[in-house]
């Protein structure tokens, strides 16, 4: 069944990846997420793109700003004035020439989000806006069919400080690295082995610095306290123009880090001789836990090897009582209908408004 969740999702994710840029050439058939080369839409390609994903369409159309309108009505989509009617997230704001989504709204107006224009830096070409736009900015909005307001989406937290172990905090990091490394094919026990580890080296927060030293640059940064930073992520993030500030920008910055120089980082033991792609798709998590210490992390000491493994068990029981099935999953969705808009139980607290 289509849904506005869905499209709303996709473009918050193609606004968080850094290799998607704007461009009316090759807009048609670039647009990917999470591959480590340059695609790219204009406007009304990524909402085509977007309403595809989300079944409104079993081909996509690529519909231009000129041709949109009547699709969208064809769909069933509401024409409504976008200067008198408030807004909410997911309408689709028009006006000629330009299209966007509404990523959070108050009255008539909000933060919108989409592919805006190839004339600013790479990483502001298809991104959230930071500013409001007015609905004298437009023409009109297309809401979808029985569409309630679009929760906004779990965003990424960071400090230069400690989580509380299985708070807040955690949990929205925990459950975009599950979504995030879960479609690049990962398993749940490889993912929980994996959190087990950063729940142990950074609280599993990106923005923490060893010591709590802010540019502690010769020691640990960020997830998984890459040593020395400066060497490692950070230094990368500096030469690649990555806002580190940003935890929408820095934590899936750092998962793609992770995975890109697995190869400088990952090698296998005596004890644990598993590989890079046996430890991504193991299905212990504890085990998975001890892999990825001893043939990544390598600390300093190992005294606190169980604790990991508890943590990654923690983490995996959580992963079986109510998170995100596998991608494309019988008789689940896909894990792009929750990364960026997973709707929490009531059990946590934590679903959105």
């Amino acid at each position: 069944m289509a849904d506005i969740q869905t499209a709303y999702n996709l473009i918050v994710q193609a606004c968080n990846d850094p290799y998607i840029g704007y461009s009316q050439g090759p807009r048609r058939t670039t647009i990917k997420l999470g591959v480590n080369y340059r695609t790219y839409c204009d406007c009304s390609s990524c909402i085509s793109w977007a309403l595809t994903g989300a079944g409104y369409f079993r081909v996509n159309p690529w519909f231009t700003t000129r041709s949109m309108q009547a699709k969208l009505i064809a769909l069933g989509f509401t024409e409504l004035s976008a200067k008198t009617n408030a807004w909410q997230p997911g309408d689709i704001l028009w006006r000629s020439g330009h299209t966007e989504m509404v990523y959070s709204a108050s009255g008539t107006g909000g933060r919108t989000m989409g592919a805006h224009n190839g004339n600013v830096a790479f990483a502001n070409q298809v991104s959230i806006h930071t500013y409001k736009d007015y609905g004298s900015d437009w023409t009109y909005l297309y809401r979808a069919p029985g569409a309630g307001p679009v929760p906004d989406e779990i965003s990424w937290h960071q400090a230069n400080d400690y989580f509380d172990d299985y708070g807040d905090e955690q949990y929205d990091n925990a459950v975009l690295i599950h979504a995030y490394l879960q479609n690049e094919g990962w398993s749940d026990a490889a993912i929980a082995g994996l959190l087990g580890n950063m729940q142990n080296e950074s609280t599993i927060n990106p923005g923490l610095w060893e010591g709590r030293i802010p540019l502690n640059v010769n020691h640990g940064y960020g997830l998984v306290q890459w040593t020395p930073a400066i060497n490692k992520y950070y230094g990368y993030a500096v030469d690649h123009n990555i806002d580190i500030n940003d935890p929408d920008i820095n934590g899936p910055a750092q998962l793609a880090y992770l995975i890109d120089t697995h190869a400088n980082e990952y090698y296998s033991t005596s004890t644990w001789p598993q590989t890079w792609n046996e430890f991504i798709t193991m299905s212990d998590p504890e085990d998975a836990a001890s892999v990825f210490m001893h043939n990544y992390e390598r600390p300093g000491s190992y005294q606190h090897e169980q604790e990991r493994r508890d943590h990654a068990l923690y983490w995996y029981n959580e992963m079986q009582t109510g998170w995100p099935s596998d991608p494309g999953g019988a008789g689940g969705n896909s894990i792009l209908d929750f990364l960026g808009g997973i709707i929490w139980d009531q059990r946590r607290r934590k679903v959105r408004p």
